[in-house]
């Protein structure tokens, strides 16, 4: 892997931000995705301009010229949370090796620059260790 994954983890997170907040703004409930879903305010699958989303279990898959993208919600519903599974299909759909891929995840574990929600640390999604911050909301 020629990149840092810390970098790439946020890009991946900004992405997320995006089209979770493309797909909020087609609606005026003030819901969460999973929540819009399940109450039908929102089709499973869909397109929106040149996105096309696709709402699974707890999460979303969205595509877009170059870009794939599935995320699960978290507490909350929130979409800052990641795995290395998603983080893996997200770098690859963008071209980018994921060689050292688990080396450099397992660092940033082990420097605390990611870990698991307080309140759910048997759950599969990690954050970024400063946005704990938010945690309550």
């Amino acid at each position: 892997m020629d990149k840092e994954l810390l970098p790439l983890i946020r890009d991946y997170l900004e992405c997320s931000n995006k089209y979770c907040s493309m797909l909020m703004s087609t609606y005026k409930e003030s819901v969460s995705l999973q929540r819009a879903k399940i109450l039908k305010i929102l089709p499973k699958t869909g397109t929106i301009g040149n996105v096309s989303y696709n709402f699974h279990g707890r999460g979303c898959y969205f595509r877009d010229a170059g870009t794939e993208i599935d995320i699960d919600f978290g507490p909350g519903g929130r979409n800052d949370g990641f795995d290395n599974y998603r983080l893996k299909k997200y770098l690859t759909s963008k071209g980018i090796s994921t060689g050292e891929f688990d080396k450099q995840f397992d660092e940033l574990i082990s420097n605390g620059s990611i870990r698991k929600h307080p309140d759910y640390p048997d759950d599969h999604l990690f954050y970024l260790t400063n946005r704990f911050g938010n945690v309550s909301e």
